[in-house]
């Protein structure tokens, strides 16, 4: 099972240090707006559910700090091959 603060599944991007950092930087300006996960190694390998539209994720920080939310606005499941740019 994902780390959850206050009930909600937390987002962690990248690795910790800078380029979680960046990326955090990003997803807060508005400029980085989408993600992709691995359906087997990621989800079912957790036992997690992919992301549903409408639910609210807890935005961490590379300390594994609150720094914000996000609300899930499109989920695509699609063949890797198949993912868009």
């Amino acid at each position: 099972m994902w780390p959850r603060i206050d009930g909600l599944r937390t987002l962690d991007l990248g690795t910790p240090g800078d380029l979680w950092e960046r990326l955090n930087a990003l997803v807060l300006s508005g400029k980085k707006q989408a993600s992709a996960g691995l359906l087997e190694a990621d989800y079912r390998a957790d036992r997690e559910q992919p992301e549903a539209v409408g639910e609210r994720l807890v935005l961490i920080g590379s300390d594994g700090e609150r720094i914000g939310e996000v609300c899930v606005r499109s989920v695509e499941i699609v063949p890797f091959r198949s993912v868009s740019i």
